[in-house]
């Protein structure tokens, strides 16, 4: 759950650019290509925070249009124990809650709502949505 959450912004700066990601394995390099064809000097912070926008903005939107939280499992299929293989007997269905928990507390959001807190969407320039969200369900 944690590094899921660490490296969350940038596969998302790399849906925003458009840049496939069995092409961009490495970041950096990314990044070097990216500064290059833009003439702009991001660096990797800065690729991090726009993904982080990117993912934020996505969550607000889901919440704000009803996503529930009980909507955010597995598959029956996905989340089932496997048969064989390097994963055979382990259920990810018995840590699901403090997976989600911990992935939750690493985005800077409410650990049982899933809503980003204030403080994490001020810190990516997202703070003006917070009043914006009057009604809508926000915890």
């Amino acid at each position: 759950a944690r590094t899921c959450a660490r490296f969350n912004g940038i596969r998302q700066f790399d849906d925003c650019v458009g840049i496939c990601r069995l092409a961009s394995i490495n970041p950096r390099i990314t990044l070097r290509a990216f500064n290059a064809v833009t003439g702009w000097g991001f660096t990797l912070e800065d690729a991090f925070r726009v993904g982080l926008r990117a993912v934020n903005a996505l969550r607000l939107f889901n919440l704000r249009h009803g996503l529930r939280m009980e909507e955010l499992r597995p598959s029956a299929r996905y989340g089932s124990v496997p048969k064989d293989g390097p994963a055979a007997g382990k259920n990810i269905m018995a840590r699901w809650g403090e997976m989600v928990r911990l992935y939750h507390e690493e985005m800077g959001w409410d650990p049982s709502t899933g809503w980003p807190l204030p403080s994490t969407l001020e810190r990516l320039g997202l703070g003006h949505w917070w009043e914006s969200l009057s009604g809508a369900g926000k915890k």
